[in-house]
């Protein structure tokens, strides 16, 4: 309804934010040199003699829209459009290359050579790269942009309502359970290190079991196994789930020496406790790890606790040796004044900081 308004006189707009040329398109049904399909399965449309000018295509992904205008040049464009389904760049990628196969078949059963245009339609919240495994990436936004002024207001209106809310009601990653839920992506810790390196920072946070300096975390690190281990990542933070840390923490670990990093003991003993009886803590974590989150903005857990407090011998100890990376503190999310053995974390961060300093 919005590219084809006015019997296509504005379609040109839409070619080009495609990338494919402006062809003249006619659009009296008697005359016609455009063909306009729309959610339908090409393999399931060959029938009668369609079955003998085309290859079977082998599987049923046929792009949202196929466009094909019998011109000089002749053009054929696929467009798969998203709305409210959020794919990862990943599940795109596979669906695209699919359609790309078919396109190529649809273009060698026709008469004509057509130019082959093929691009992702998708909302710019669902932050997808300029390119998706070589095929374009346009923006519903954009296209609302480019036809406002000529499009019926209705149509205009209703994207646009549905853009605003699409923070709202677009849809989880699926996974078909709960594992791999909160992610936004899956991609290599070769790439998650490029392109924050880059500048790009379309994924903020990253996701390995047991968090940032969890034990497969460590084991990547050491053996040099994270660049080829695909790590789930996301665009926004996910501060309540011990497994996510921020991109950058992940970063500053990495380029830290392996003498510098706290090394996993494969004794058996319970780490050294914090306070009597752990009943005032909402969790236990490394003081790396405190730290990390902390200076990441990450605010979730404020105090912490360790035997005498802020001022102790232990803590004190701790911070000289170097031993608070691998400590294991009692963490709360909120204050705990009447204990002497809580303390705020901003006070053992500055601690740390000023050490750092000296």
């Amino acid at each position: 309804m919005i590219i084809g308004c006015d019997g296509f006189a504005h379609i040109g707009r839409f070619f080009e934010l495609c990338g494919a040329p402006n062809v003249a398109v006619a659009s009296d049904p008697k005359s016609s040199n455009i063909q306009f399909f729309t959610e339908y399965g090409f393999k399931e449309s060959l029938l009668d003699g369609a079955k003998e000018r085309f290859d079977d295509p082998g599987g049923k992904d046929t792009p949202d829209l196929v466009l094909y205008v019998e011109d000089q040049p002749a053009v054929l464009l696929g467009v798969e459009a998203k709305v409210f389904h959020r794919p990862s760049t990943g599940e795109l990628s596979e669906q695209l290359d699919r359609q790309t196969e078919l396109l190529k078949v649809m273009a060698k059963g026709l008469t004509t050579t057509p130019l082959i245009h093929h691009v992702a339609l998708v909302p710019a919240g669902l932050r997808a790269p300029d390119q998706i495994g070589g095929v374009p990436v346009v923006t519903w936004e954009v296209v609302a942009d480019r036809f406002r002024e000529v499009a019926p207001a209705y149509w205009i209106g209703m994207l646009d309502q549905a853009l605003d809310r699409y923070g709202r009601l677009a849809s989880k990653v699926s996974s078909g359970g709960t594992y791999r839920t909160n992610n936004d992506d899956l991609i290599s810790g070769s790439r998650v290190s490029e392109a924050w390196d880059a500048g790009d920072t379309t994924f903020t946070w990253m996701g390995r079991q047991g968090g940032l300096h969890g034990k497969r975390l460590h084991e990547d690190l050491n053996t040099g196994s994270w660049a080829t281990q695909d790590y789930e990542v996301r665009h926004e933070s996910l501060t309540d789930n011990p497994n996510w840390f921020p991109i950058e923490s992940f970063m500053k670990l990495k380029r830290q020496p392996d003498t510098a990093r706290p090394q996993l003991s494969n004794k058996t003993s319970k780490p050294e406790t914090t306070t009597s009886s752990g009943r005032n803590a909402d969790a236990k974590i490394s003081g790396q790890e405190i730290y990390d989150r902390y200076e990441a903005g990450d605010h979730t857990y404020t105090w912490m606790g360790r035997n005498r407090g802020l001022t102790g011998p232990e803590l004190a100890e701790d911070l000289r040796t170097g031993r608070w990376r691998a400590q294991q503190y009692e963490v709360r999310h909120e204050p705990l004044r009447n204990k002497r053995n809580w303390f705020q974390i901003v006070a053992f961060v500055n601690s740390i900081n000023r050490r750092s300093s000296d």
